[in-house]
C-alpha cells in the first residue's frame, strides 16, 4: 500500500510538471476587484462647513461624556459614604450597653433572694411567678 501511494505522487508529480511545460496554470487566476469608491472630495466653503459641524458635535460629545462619568463618580463616592455611615452606626448599635442585662441580674438576685424555704409555699410560688412575668 506504501509503494502504491509512492507511485501515486510520483505520476501527479510527472503530470504537474508536463503542465507547467505547456504554459498551464493549475488554477486560473481570479479577477482582481475594484477598489471600492472613497468619499466625496469637498472643497472650499463645503468642507470648512463640515469641519465646523464635526467639531461643534465632537465638543459637544466631550462635554456630555465628562457630565456623564462625574455623575458617576459622585453617586459612588455617595454610595461609598452612606455604606460606611451605615456600617459605623450598626458597630455602635452593636457596642452600645443594653439595660436588658442590668433588668435580668436584678430579677435574679431578687429571685435568690427570697428564702428556700418560702419557695415551697404557695405565696412564695406567685411571687417568683410574679417576677418571672414582670421581667417579660
Amino acid at each position: 500500500a506504501a509503494e502504491a501511494t509512492e507511485a501515486e505522487a510520483a505520476e501527479a508529480a510527472k503530470l504537474a510538471e508536463e503542465g507547467e511545460e505547456q504554459g498551464l496554470a493549475s488554477a486560473p487566476a481570479a479577477p482582481e476587484a475594484a477598489p471600492p469608491p472613497g468619499p466625496p472630495k469637498l472643497e472650499g466653503e463645503l468642507s470648512q462647513m463640515v469641519l465646523a459641524q464635526w467639531s461643534s458635535v465632537e465638543d459637544d460629545f466631550v462635554t456630555q461624556l465628562k457630565k456623564s462619568l462625574g455623575q458617576v463618580r459622585e453617586l459612588q463616592l455617595r454610595g461609598l459614604q452612606r455604606v460606611s455611615s451605615t456600617r459605623a452606626a450598626f458597630y455602635d448599635l452593636l457596642r452600645a450597653p443594653d439595660a436588658r442585662q442590668d433588668l435580668v441580674v436584678a430579677t435574679q438576685e431578687k429571685f435568690n433572694a427570697l428564702p428556700t424555704e418560702l419557695r415551697y409555699t404557695e405565696s412564695g410560688k406567685a411571687e417568683l411567678h410574679m417576677l418571672v412575668e414582670e421581667m417579660q
